[in-house]
């Protein structure tokens, strides 16, 4: 069993750091006690705690999860396979998991898998709040990250066809000119292009041109 004692003068140096991160934590656990014993510190610390066995992760469809703290083996289902049913419910928050005992080799596949933390044996009660909230810092930091991944996929969908392809040639170094004789049209037609562009867009340059379609091009983390 993990030893987490609750100790409110940590849960008070804690406070202001879980109100800085997401507050909803999801406990997936076959045991209740361990649950409990899981969440306690962590509700004592301000965070909103959710907890699960592993047959009810669907409920998480529903609910706005910050961080997962799950067992590494629910049943037959390893740590890999609950990463996968998690992601079939389109849930991308980060998970830490948590095992009595373990090998290497299993803690390197937890994290080729994607987890971004996994803790063994007794717990200490600051080594779980700590890394949840670096977990909770993480998971905003990709949320803004996709956010702005999302707003420029949706401004470079402002282009017309003919502006776009404009655009390709202008971001990979091509000038007005080339980029004309490379389309067929006019170089007074690529600067028209161009202008148009820069207003839709709401940049000044092609710089700002090849910032948005480096980050539209870019995967979420």
């Amino acid at each position: 069993m993990f030893d987490l004692e609750v100790s409110s003068a940590l849960a008070v140096e804690v406070q202001d750091a879980a109100a800085r991160c997401a507050r909803t934590v999801a406990i997936v656990a076959d045991d209740a006690a361990l649950r409990r014993v899981l969440a306690a510190p962590l509700r004592a610390s301000g965070y909103e705690v959710v907890a699960l066995c592993a047959s009810e992760i669907g409920r998480l469809d529903d609910m706005a999860v910050d961080c997962v703290v799950a067992e590494y083996w629910l049943g037959a289902m390893d740590g890999r396979q609950f990463l996968a049913a998690l992601a079939s419910h389109g849930i991308a928050a980060p998970v830490i998991f948590f095992a009595k005992s373990t090998d290497v080799g299993t803690v390197v596949r937890a994290f080729q898998a994607g987890a971004v933390d996994f803790l063994e044996g007794s717990c200490a009660e600051r080594t779980l709040i700590g890394d949840v909230a670096r977990a909770c810092a993480l998971g905003a930091d990709r949320r803004r990250d996709a956010d702005r991944i999302d707003e420029a996929r949706r401004t470079l969908a402002l282009l017309t066809p003919r502006e776009r392809e404009t655009m390709d040639h202008l971001v990979s170094g091509k000038s007005n000119k080339v980029a004309a004789y490379a389309m067929g049209i006019s170089t007074r037609t690529a600067e028209i292009h161009r202008t148009r562009i820069l207003r839709k867009l709401q940049v000044t340059n092609v710089a700002g041109m090849v910032r948005l379609a480096s980050l539209a091009s870019a995967a979420a983390s």
